[in-house]
């Protein structure tokens, strides 16, 4: 829940208006076209990936071992073709129930994720069963007691910071 509502939006944001400026601003393409919703996603994730590679770096992994830059791509392009074929299922006549379109949804991503998230996350398990301790991340839930333990106060902590800034109206913090 932290992730999708707060972490993740946080840098959607970010990376929505890079692409945003890069598109509109800097390339000064119009508005409203398909060229440049979908070059706007693409570059939206592409920015991702360069954050996530260069996290991936801070934890040992070689930028030509990183497989941040296939997966964030990937994600734009995943989003593309789910778009595409949304709009090519609103402009015809046929109807599916909705249970079965949802279920169609979860099996679309499942099956996207399966072929996508190994690109990303093998180079950081490999440097785990290397028996190297060099995560972003500072622990672990299925460490010892002690590292289980500060892991338990870190989401604690992130939890709180979560859910107090989900407390403050978006009005005040763009007054600030």
């Amino acid at each position: 829940m932290f992730s999708s509502i707060f972490w993740h939006q946080t840098n959607a944001r970010k990376f929505s208006s890079i692409a945003h400026y890069t598109v509109h601003q800097w390339l000064n393409l119009p508005r409203g076209t398909l060229v440049s919703r979908y070059l706007r996603i693409v570059l939206a994730f592409l920015s991702s990936g360069f954050m996530h590679l260069l996290d991936d770096f801070a934890s040992g992994v070689k930028f030509q071992d990183s497989g941040a830059m296939r997966f964030f791509i990937a994600q734009g392009l995943g989003m593309v073709i789910e778009d595409i074929f949304y709009k090519k299922y609103r402009s015809s006549t046929t109807v599916i129930p909705k249970n079965i379109s949802r279920v169609l949804g979860y099996v679309w991503v499942s099956l996207y994720l399966t072929w996508t998230v190994p690109a990303y996350i093998y180079p950081m398990m490999w440097r785990t069963n290397q028996g190297f301790n060099d995560s972003t991340i500072p622990f672990t839930f299925f460490g010892s007691s002690a590292e289980r333990t500060n892991a338990f106060v870190c989401l604690l902590g992130v939890g709180f910071v979560a859910l107090s800034g989900g407390l403050i109206p978006v009005e005040k913090l763009a007054e600030s």
